[in-house]
């Protein structure tokens, strides 16, 4: 309700993602928990390991603000989730032409289908083997000649030349030649 007073929330731009939210390490802290029954074991890819815990769903404007969110399960599906969401309040699907970014998980044909009907674009990126599909907006589109798959666009300073981490073995030192009184 808050939200609704601000000139941001009519920002037509949004972006969709969930993060985890770690409740216990420890098998025995599992165990004794009183979040036992809302709470399970869930994987996160981006920081590449299982937690147990829940996993908090926002739906934000560019500047942040929160306009939807929910506390689900680790496993709960996030479409499902964003569709829950904007199904809990109808005044956010009544918007004229409504862009929201997310992420490779927002994806499928039955969950792109609903998102047209709620007057949503949805942008994303193309998931990996797959081209981009006709008729879908892109999220960057890169400059031609553009070296996308280079880890180092810049290259080495000189030509032909390489860069060592550690000085080469058997390398004298000045202070090692002078004989020390």
């Amino acid at each position: 309700m808050l939200a609704r007073g601000t000139s941001v929330f009519t920002d037509d731009v949004w972006v969709v993602d969930s993060t985890p939210v770690e409740c216990a390490r420890s098998r025995e802290t599992v165990k004794r928990s009183d979040l036992a029954g809302r709470a399970e074991y869930g994987y996160c890819a981006s920081h590449s390991r299982f937690f147990w815990g829940l996993r908090l769903h926002l739906l934000c404007t560019l500047h942040g603000l929160p306009i939807g969110f929910a506390l689900t399960g680790a496993k709960a599906d996030e479409r499902q989730v964003l569709l829950d969401i904007l199904h809990a309040d109808p005044t956010l699907t009544d918007r004229p032409a409504q862009h929201m970014i997310g992420d490779k998980n927002y994806y499928g044909a039955q969950f792109e289908a609903v998102l047209p009907e709620a007057n949503i674009t949805l942008l994303r990126p193309a998931r990996k083997g797959r081209g981009r599909t006709p008729g879908r907006p892109v999220l960057q589109t890169p400059a031609p000649g553009h070296r996308i798959h280079q880890r180092h666009p810049q290259g080495p300073t000189r030509p032909r030349t390489t860069r060592r981490a550690y000085p080469r073995r058997g390398m004298s030192f000045p202070v090692a030649q002078r004989g020390w009184p």
